[in-house]
């Protein structure tokens, strides 16, 4: 059957139209999208006026199909027409931007010299270690024995040695070339006896009262040839004159070729604290005694203070009393030689002490002597 004069189906494009309709609208959002990122990153963000778009209904009529030769036929069959749609959506534009470029404005380059923070010296704080007097063993603040230091202005040297106890003695050694000696003394209303004695051979006594006060009296001493080395003594007597008030005998020094040497010079000794010139001493000189019961004292005010001595092999036993009260027995003994050395003695109590150190006459059985060195004290 010849099916060549019946009409066409008529073709549906409804579905590829949408299908167009959707990509360009996708198409469009992309690129919107893309616009946006980059101006955002740029820091510009461009506004496009949103557009309502809307399709006109679309008639569609088919071509008619007729024999060649016949008549034309011009059928009245009309599509179905698309509904009328409205869509909104962002025109497919590519958004314009300007941007504006400024011409950077160049800084000169400084070139900035490091300042070093100054170096700062930390010092730190010492702790206060109180500071100690020295009393040198030549001070008239010690007594050796019962000879006295009584410092005196108007005596040579500032000062004298006295003592009135019976039988104490001053000595020094004469040199050999001595061919003038003379002695000094101080005579007043308080003055007693003392006796001169030049090796072993009394020479004379002398009376040292008189009413009013005398300074540097002087006696000379007489040497017979040949010339040698001598020993004088001089010795309290504790004698005096009924018009005297006391027994003191008042030692001011001597003058050796008339060469003076004071009273607290190392060369001369008192009973039996001899004196003795070292560089390793405090001072450059310390007194030694070696006879039982010597003493020396001194007075301190405060709870503590140092006996300056030393220790060797030869050096014995010594105690100390604080106000008549025994508060340490000392050994000095020691297998070497060592100066300067400090026994401290503290925690006696506030105001005014009376110190006494006395010789033993005694010694550790591994020491040689009994000989105990007193080379001045220390107090705060």
């Amino acid at each position: 059957m010849d099916n060549s004069n019946q009409p066409r189906p008529a073709v549906n494009y409804t579905p590829a139209f949408l299908i167009g309709i959707l990509g360009t609208g996708l198409l469009g959002l992309l690129c919107i999208i893309i616009v946006g990122g980059l101006a955002y990153f740029r820091g510009f963000s461009p506004t496009a006026p949103t557009q309502t778009f809307t399709p006109a209904p679309l008639t569609i009529t088919p071509l008619s199909t007729g024999t060649a030769g016949a008549s034309t036929l011009t059928p009245t069959a009309t599509s179905t027409a698309i509904p009328s749609a409205t869509f909104t959506f962002a025109p497919t534009l590519t958004p314009s931007a300007t941007f504006v470029y400024y011409t950077p404005t160049f800084l000169p380059t400084r070139t900035r010299t490091p300042t070093s923070a100054p170096t700062k010296t930390f010092t730190p704080t010492p702790t206060r270690t109180p500071t100690l007097d020295t009393i040198h063993d030549t001070s008239y603040a010690i007594t050796y024995d019962s000879w006295v230091g009584l410092p005196d202005s108007q005596a040579l040297g500032r000062g004298l040695r006295c003592s009135g106890r019976k039988g104490e003695v001053l000595a020094f050694d004469v040199p050999a070339n001595t061919m003038k000696l003379s002695l000094f003394f101080y005579r007043g209303p308080n003055q007693g006896k003392a006796r001169i004695i030049l090796d072993d051979t009394a020479v004379d006594t002398l009376d040292l009262y008189k009413d009013n006060e005398q300074y540097q009296f002087v006696y000379d001493v007489s040497l017979a040839p040949p010339r040698q080395k001598h020993e004088l003594r001089i010795v309290a007597l504790h004698e005096k004159r009924n018009a005297s008030s006391g027994y003191q005998v008042c030692f001011d020094g001597l003058r050796v070729n008339n060469k003076p040497v004071d009273d607290n010079h190392f060369g001369v000794r008192y009973d039996a604290w001899t004196g003795i010139a070292n560089g390793h001493a405090v001072g450059g000189t310390y007194r030694i005694a070696s006879i039982a019961n010597s003493v020396v004292t001194f007075d301190i005010s405060g709870s503590q203070f140092d006996w300056v001595t030393a220790r060797g092999p030869n050096f014995g036993l010594a105690e100390i009393y604080v106000d008549d009260r025994l508060v340490m027995t000392v050994d000095l003994y020691f297998r070497a030689m060592k100066w300067n050395h400090a026994v401290h003695i503290q925690n006696l109590g506030g105001g005014g002490h009376t110190v006494k150190i006395v010789v033993k006459g005694e010694h550790n059985p591994q020491s040689g002597g009994d000989g105990v060195v007193f080379d001045g004290f220390r107090v705060p």
